[in-house]
This record gives structure tokens, C-alpha cells and sequence, in this order.
């Protein structure tokens, strides 16, 4: 796909774009950005989540076809001393779009109040209440406690949440406001769905906005909340500028919650400058290596001939510091297991990776486990589609499942079943095929007396 094709596909909406659907079906790794972050874990857990060492080793896992093409994943964490905190300048985006009501609003003004608890009495804050535009609550950044800011809380709680959300807008507000003064380091916390229904952003301008808000230094972290959440776009957000992102969850509080975006916004980033990928590595997503955190695994994908090894080189930005690090690629014995990863980088690859929604080791665990439940789908209506003698269907979706696992011995059985059929002209019988959990269609079961 050309650029100029690719930038007109809507960032916002990549879980519904072709190059994100299998036949209809939302594909497996993009439905699971929708758990990443907190959405199916614990603060602590995603605190201390990822198994990259920072003693210059990138571990990897892989998957090798039997031609011997590899794809793979790699975990990164920084290799240096951690900085310290640095006071800094927090923009608030907070939606007040006609979805935000209820419940969703009160918790996400609660997880408000209990971030600006967490941070720093030397941070300050510039709260906005963003829809179709971004509306300033605040004339200039403020204290996260005291009169400047309880006016703009009360000013936000009394806004009626009306019409839609115009998340480019949002962004490039985020933007302005970030590097109108340099003095300070910034970044962004949004409080929302991430639902750009106003007005959907093109990859072209997506990696526009990714770009300027890396130049500057800006992560952005996201509380995603509501009735339908755009976790894609908030993921690869928070996946390129090196935020992190939380995802609404009936067992978290928002003062859990609150308390995690303020650690999330306070926490330093280190800033790749420039960075040589060996040789070995093959082709290599995303594009440009995103910043990397102390608290959470930056995660390459790609795919090559051999296991991937080398050594990764970069010069990085610390603070004010500039910095070498180096990471010693570990090659991983190949597993099965790993077999997700063909369909993850085969994606990666029609954006150059603009779309990975990858927010650390359990954001990488969470898409093999959503694969794994869909190649189970297909495989289940597989077994279907040959049980009522529909072969060319059941044929097509056990292919499918085996693009997501190539040894599924339950999709190689029902093609096999299928090859039969169309040899013999005879329909196999459910019980020839010695599957688990098989379920006829409803229509086919007999009624009882």
C-alpha cells in the first residue's frame, strides 16, 4: 500500500479499517487493546510489568516458519540509571463529549481529583475540557491544588457533556500548549474514550502529531472510560510517545487510578536520538523506535530469515543528558506458541507500525491470548460450516485459523476432513474428525420428543 493510501485510512478507527478486519471480524490483536493497561490487571502488576532486563539485553521471543522465516518480538527497557523526577507541566485533557455521563463522568472526575492529588506541589497543571474543541479552564498552568484550579474543576463539573469528540483537535492543542514554553519539561494526561467520531484522524496526520509530540518530548497517557472506547488510538498514542495507558475497569477505583496517571505523568522517558538496528534484525516495527520508560517494555516486531540477534545501538536523550545504550539481542528457541506474531507483523507492516497498540510486556500478552481466542472462533465455526456441508466455508476458516496458529491440529483436521469430503463426495461425520468441544449448528441438533 502506497503512503498516499495509507493516509487515508482513519487512525481513530483502525479496529474497523480493512487492513484491521478478518472477514468481518474485528481481528484478535486490535479487539485487545481494548484490555491493555489496567483493564485486566492490577496498578502494581502493570508497574513492575515486562521481563526486559536493563543490564543491555533485549530478550525476545519468536516464531520460525518451516521455510525458515522467523518473526519475532523484542523487549526493551533503558540501560541507564534511572533520572530523577523533574517538576513538570501536566495537560489535563478531560472529554466532556455527550458520552461521558453517569457513571463514566463521575469516575472520570474522581480519577481527575485523584490525580491531582498524586502530583507534585512544584507541578503544575492547565486543565481543558475537550469535545469538539479544546476549551481552557485554566488561562495558564496552575498549582494542582489551591483556588486557581478548584474554579476550573467547578467550571468542568458544571459543563454539560454534549456532541462529539474531535481527538485531532485535542491533540494538536495538547501541542501547542506544550511547546509554547520550553522551560519546563511537559506531558499530557487525557481522561476519556478516545472516540473521534467528529472527525477521524488519517495515519498522515496521526504520524504528524506523533512526531511533533516526540520532538518536544511530550508522553501522553490515557484513562480510557466510557460506553465504547477508541483503545487503538490511545494505545498507539501512548505506545509512540512513551505514555502508558489505563483502561476502565469495574475493580480499580479512581483513586487507584488517579494515583497510577500521576506516577505515569511525573515518571521520566528517555528520548532516542538516533538508533542503528542490525542487519539481522530484517524488517523491524515501528519504524522508528519509540521512547522508552522505566516502568513498562518498549516492544519491537519483525520478521526476518534467521533467529534475531545482533546488537542494537542508540544515542538517547535523558534529562539533559546525552547518552549511548546498547542492547545485546537474545535469541529465543522458536515456539508455536508464538505464532500470533505472523499476523501481528503482517499488520504492522501496512503502516509501518503507526497502529501497534503495544503498551508493554502484558499489552504483547494480552493480544497473544485475544489471538488465541479467535483462532478458536474460527475453528469452532469451521467444524460448523463441514458439519452442515458447507466445505468451501469450512475450508476458508480453518485456513484462517491457521494463519493465526499454522500447527492447530484442529484446523489441519478439519482440512483435511474438507479434502476428503471432495474426494470421496462424502460427508465425514462429526465423530470421524475427534475434535474437542464440538457443537452442531442448533438447527441440526434433534428436537426432543
Amino acid at each position: 500500500m502506497s503512503k498516499t493510501a495509507r493516509s487515508k485510512v482513519p487512525m481513530s478507527r483502525l479496529h474497523s479499517s480493512p487492513g484491521f478486519r478478518w472477514k468481518g471480524r474485528v481481528s484478535a490483536w486490535a479487539a485487545a487493546a481494548v484490555l491493555l493497561g489496567l483493564g485486566a490487571m492490577s496498578v502494581a502488576t502493570l508497574m513492575a510489568s515486562g521481563d526486559a532486563a536493563a543490564d543491555g539485553r533485549a530478550s525476545s521471543e519468536a516464531f520460525a516458519k518451516p521455510d525458515g522465516e522467523v518473526f519475532y518480538a523484542l523487549h526493551l527497557r533503558p540501560t541507564i540509571a534511572q533520572p530523577a523526577v523533574q517538576p513538570r507541566d501536566v495537560v489535563l485533557m478531560f472529554d466532556t463529549s455527550a458520552s461521558q455521563v453517569d457513571e463514566y463522568r463521575e469516575k472520570g472526575l474522581a480519577t481527575l481529583r485523584s490525580l491531582l492529588a498524586g502530583l507534585a506541589p512544584q507541578d503544575r497543571v492547565r486543565l481543558f475540557a475537550v469535545d469538539l474543541q479544546a476549551i481552557p479552564l485554566t488561562p495558564d498552568f496552575v498549582a494542582p491544588t489551591g483556588a486557581p484550579i478548584e474554579s476550573a474543576l467547578a467550571a468542568l463539573r458544571q459543563r454539560v457533556p454534549l456532541g462529539s469528540t474531535d481527538m485531532e483537535a485535542t491533540l494538536r492543542s495538547a501541542v501547542a500548549t506544550c511547546t509554547a514554553d520550553r522551560s519546563r519539561p511537559h506531558s499530557v494526561v487525557y481522561i476519556g474514550d478516545g472516540m473521534s467520531t467528529a472527525r477521524l484522524i488519517p495515519n498522515g496526520e496521526m504520524q504528524q502529531l506523533v512526531d511533533q509530540l516526540v520532538a518536544a518530548q511530550v508522553p501522553v497517557t490515557s484513562y480510557a472510560v466510557g460506553p465504547r472506547l477508541d483503545a487503538i488510538l490511545l494505545g498507539a498514542l501512548a505506545n509512540h510517545t512513551g505514555g502508558v495507558m489505563a483502561v476502565d475497569n469495574e475493580n480499580l477505583t479512581a483513586q487507584q487510578v488517579g494515583a497510577f496517571l500521576a506516577s505515569a505523568a511525573q515518571a521520566p522517558v528517555v528520548w532516542p536520538q538516533q538508533v542503528k538496528l542490525p542487519a539481522e534484525l530484517g524488517e523491524v516495527y515501528p519504524g522508528k523506535l519509540p521512547p522508552l520508560r522505566f516502568d513498562r517494555d518498549t516492544i519491537l516486531i519483525g520478521r526476518a530469515m534467521h533467529a534475531p540477534a545482533g546488537t542494537i545501538e542508540a544515542s538517547v536523550k535523558a534529562g539533559a543528558q546525552d547518552l549511548p545504550m546498547t542492547w545485546a539481542v537474545q535469541p529465543s528457541k522458536a515456539s508455536d506458541d508464538n505464532s500470533y506474531l505472523v499476523d501481528l507483523v503482517n499488520h504492522a507492516r501496512k503502516d509501518g507500525g503507526l497502529g501497534l497498540p503495544l503498551v508493554g510486556n502484558e499489552g504483547l500478552k494480552e493480544v497473544r491470548r485475544m489471538t488465541n481466542v479467535e483462532s478458536r472462533s474460527l475453528v469452532r465455526l469451521a467444524r460448523q460450516a463441514l458439519a452442515t456441508g458447507s466445505f468451501d466455508q469450512a475450508d476458508k476458516l480453518a485456513a484462517q485459523a491457521l494463519k493465526l496458529d499454522v500447527s492447530d491440529p484442529e484446523a489441519l483436521a478439519v482440512r483435511n476432513a474438507v479434502a476428503k469430503a471432495r474426494t470421496g463426495g462424502v460427508r465425514p461425520a462429526a465423530g470421524e474428525l475427534k475434535l474437542v468441544n464440538f457443537q452442531p449448528p442448533a438447527e441440526h441438533v434433534p428436537a426432543t420428543p
